[in-house]
């Protein structure tokens, strides 16, 4: 697989991811008196493993490219990106939300908030369905303090393994605690961006990853998780992974074209604020819509496409290329 710095097929993927989540609460809100259609949209909540999957890919693969085009990984350039691409948007939100609950228009437990704010949510149970997204955001940013510090310190032949035995503890650990079901996603997507960089185990994979094993991977992938067949959280993450790391290394097919529509790739492109904003209109089983018809569709849906855009383009864009100037990654990328 060489070096593409931007992986158009990764941004269909996460309009696939962004479009599943909203229509998962959306969709389980606008029909919670058909239990078929409600359990087939609560399907949707997967979308974050696919967002999961391919932060753990994307962000292991620019790690392993900076290693190897300057021999060391600047571990301050690394969280100053981070910083800007993940905090300025989500605390943009949180000054909103905050705004709201001061002029008493809804509510946010101090537990919550300071959870929230801290990236631990992931840590606490509660019923405040506002800031309930921000346990996803809180996986993200403790596996960013991890994953440089072991590949800096693993040697690289052993990497592959060690990582993967490393982050398999970690995520049975979370998963046996009911912490998070999800954090096999960014172990998988870690795993196999280091495994590709061996060239042999790289070019079998390509050479026997056609379309009936994609085809065969995706059937067990909605088996899975329709609860067809019995697979554990941690075999859905790692299949999930498969599928959508597939179209990364064999992109030449239709799967691949439909993936890169400019639509998806639109939609991708807004999948962070989008998924910001949908805890906002888009209530799922809630008994009380604090903002009124705004929670209700088809209100719910533009508004949150149109607070993604303005967060996107006044928030989020800006600060990435801010960060960008004040620590240049060594491989820049749309992704």
């Amino acid at each position: 697989m060489e070096k593409k710095y931007y992986i158009p097929t990764l941004d269909g993927w996460r309009a696939l991811a962004i479009l599943g989540v909203i229509a998962c609460h959306a969709g389980t809100a606008a029909f919670i008196n058909a239990p078929n259609i409600h359990s087939f949209f609560s399907l949707g909540s997967y979308g974050v493993q696919i967002f999961f999957s391919i932060s753990g890919f994307l962000i292991t693969k620019r790690l392993l490219e900076e290693e190897s085009i300057e021999n060391k990984i600047s571990l301050k350039n690394f969280y100053i990106r981070r910083f800007f691409r993940i905090l300025p948007a989500a605390w943009f939100f949180l000054i909103v939300i905050y705004i709201l609950q001061l002029t008493g228009i809804l509510f946010v437990d101090v537990k919550s908030w300071v959870a929230s704010i801290f990236f631990y949510k992931n840590y606490i149970q509660d019923n405040t369905w506002y800031l309930s997204h921000f346990w996803s955001l809180a996986i993200e940013e403790q596996f960013y303090l991890i994953l440089p510090l072991v590949i800096i310190l693993t040697p690289s032949i052993n990497r592959k393994w060690v990582t993967f035995f490393l982050f398999f503890i970690i995520s049975v650990f979370f998963d046996r605690l009911h912490i998070s079901k999800h954090f096999a996603g960014l172990v998988a997507g870690s795993f196999l961006a280091i495994l590709f960089t061996d060239k042999k185990i790289l070019n079998a994979i390509i050479k026997n990853y056609n379309l009936k094993l994609w085809f065969l991977l995706v059937l067990l992938m909605i088996l899975g998780i329709a609860n067809k067949i019995h697979m554990s959280n941690f075999c859905i993450s790692w299949v999930i992974t498969l599928v959508v790391i597939g179209t990364v290394i064999n992109p030449d097919n239709f799967i691949g074209r439909i993936l890169e529509l400019k639509i998806l790739k639109t939609i991708g492109k807004y999948s962070f604020s989008l998924y910001l904003w949908q805890q906002l209109f888009c209530i799922s089983d809630f008994p009380k819509l604090d903002l009124g018809p705004v929670q209700k569709m088809p209100a719910n849906i533009l508004l949150t496409f149109l607070m993604a855009l303005i967060s996107y383009h006044l928030i989020e864009r800006p600060f990435i290329k801010l960060s960008h100037k004040i620590s240049p990654p060594v491989n820049p990328g749309k992704n």
